[in-house]
């Protein structure tokens, strides 16, 4: 069932026009990307742990740590793994999708469609990429595989959209690249609010003690 549906992800990746105009649901597409997933995970999982040991074994020959705790290393690797794969990817494309859809309804790009038919889209977008995941640990050839890989997900996503809200390929860019702008202010907001909520609350309460004593100081001169 698994290799089944990830040939069928990478038959949609290579031939986007293929994928049917009809959306799933949520729930649907959220199966199709874990059922997707499992064997990239598996390929990453292997990767990951592999490099780990390597790098644990090597550490570890150097006196510099213990055996076990190179193994431990490794296996936080694969944990690590998971939680992305399964965890943080998945929450970031609902989001994503979230801020999509939007964006393209209030553009009035999306003429038909809802969320779900936006979300669909994005699941197959991040096919590709998640695919050859597992080759990231190579440098500079894994780097150079995700940026295509990343740059044919926009076509993906762009072709895949337009079928699902039956619309042309350019208008439907364009709220792909409003969606992309839209997140980034979003996250920039965010950011900076976190920033100043966290200067806040180291700084605040040193600038108090910093003045009560400075106070105090002035107070015991006076008298």
């Amino acid at each position: 069932m698994f290799f089944d549906t990830f040939m069928g992800g990478i038959d949609a990746v290579l031939h986007p026009d293929k994928v049917t105009k009809g959306a799933k649901t949520v729930g649907e597409a959220l199966l199709l990307y874990y059922n997707f997933s499992v064997i990239p995970l598996i390929l990453l999982a292997i990767v990951a742990l592999g490099a780990g040991f390597f790098l644990g074994g090597v550490i570890a020959a150097m006196g510099l740590v213990h055996s076990v705790f190179t193994g431990s290393l490794a296996l936080l690797a694969v944990a690590g793994v998971i939680v992305y794969v399964w965890g943080l990817v998945p929450l970031g494309l609902l989001v994503s999708a979230l801020i999509l859809h939007y964006v393209g309804r209030g553009l009035n790009l999306f003429k038909v469609g809802d969320y779900s038919s936006t979300f669909t889209a994005v699941v197959y977008s991040a096919m590709g990429p998640l695919s050859v995941l597992w080759l990231s640990v190579l440098p500079v050839v894994g780097g150079v595989v995700q940026l295509i890989a990343f740059v044919w997900s926009i076509y993906v996503l762009v072709a895949v959209l337009a079928n699902v809200h039956k619309g042309t390929r350019v208008s439907t860019f364009v709220a792909v690249l409003g969606g992309a702008l839209a997140a980034w202010l979003i996250v920039a907001v965010v950011a900076q609010l976190f920033a100043i909520g966290l200067f806040g609350t180291l700084v605040g309460p040193l600038i108090g003690v910093w003045s009560h004593f400075t106070s105090g100081g002035l107070m015991n001169s006076t008298v």
